[in-house]
């Protein structure tokens, strides 16, 4: 197998698990997956960004893996599309494509302020990059591809 076709592989097998993720979770679950286990983020990393606890990060990260157990995002037992809006879908799809693909989770973090259903009921937008912390650039690729 020449290189591109092994990364054109790679590339359709990072595709299938980022349509998997949002298929099978909420936006705020498919985030937290994308942070902890495609870039190894703590849980106390999460929850600054999400502006939320730690205790909250840890419940809907095991929510997120029950629901990714089922294997089978039609017979999940909540519709997906209460979640979504098709800009939303768009929006996460590109943002979790490019991160994937610069192995930087950074486009990812500096977009959260901006979407609609991870900011507070307030309306406020709940993170903001903070540059002081250093943010890993652990290929996500071994991780994501466990969760297929």
């Amino acid at each position: 197998m020449t290189e591109l076709e092994e990364s054109k592989k790679e590339s359709n097998g990072v595709l299938d698990v980022i349509d998997f993720l949002m298929k099978t979770l909420t936006p705020k679950q498919a985030v937290i997956v994308m942070l902890k286990e495609g870039f190894q983020f703590q849980l106390k990393e999460i929850a600054m960004l999400l502006d939320t606890t730690e205790v909250a990060v840890k419940a809907s990260l095991h929510r997120a893996r029950k629901r990714m157990d089922k294997r089978e995002p039609e017979k999940a037992s909540f519709s997906n599309e209460l979640y979504w809006t098709n800009n939303e879908q768009e929006q996460f799809y590109g943002l979790f494509h490019k991160a994937v693909e610069l192995q930087d989770p950074t486009v990812l973090i500096k977009a959260i302020p901006s979407i609609r259903t991870l900011k507070k009921k307030t309306g406020a937008p709940i993170a903001v990059l903070n540059k002081n912390l250093s943010y890993p650039n652990s290929s996500p690729s071994s991780t994501l591809s466990l969760a297929a």
